[in-house]
């Protein structure tokens, strides 16, 4: 996905993911996006409005392959997912 956010299209910056060749996903959701770079948190904001409904617990955090949840356990040399991001710094 490279058109900014899903949601707010032309508002935000481009939300860009990237996924080694020699990984096993062939795709991702939105849900698996958030359990992956997201955490716990008391509600989400749906355009500038708060939203209790959009709570959810650490239970849904994706850290290791065994909390992916689809039977990839044992699959990979090192249980834990390697996430890594780039923030980019606008100099002037």
């Amino acid at each position: 996905m490279a058109t900014g956010a899903y949601d707010l299209k032309g508002k935000t910056w481009a939300i860009v993911i990237f996924v080694n060749k020699d990984n096993p996903i062939t795709k991702l959701t939105m849900r698996q996006l958030d359990g992956i770079f997201g955490a716990e948190r008391t509600g989400g904001y749906v355009g500038y409005k708060w939203f209790p409904q959009a709570a959810r617990g650490a239970k849904d955090d994706i850290r290791t392959w065994a909390s992916w949840g689809d039977g990839r356990v044992g699959q990979q040399a090192d249980p834990y997912l390697r996430v890594c991001e780039h923030r980019h710094v606008e100099v002037l």
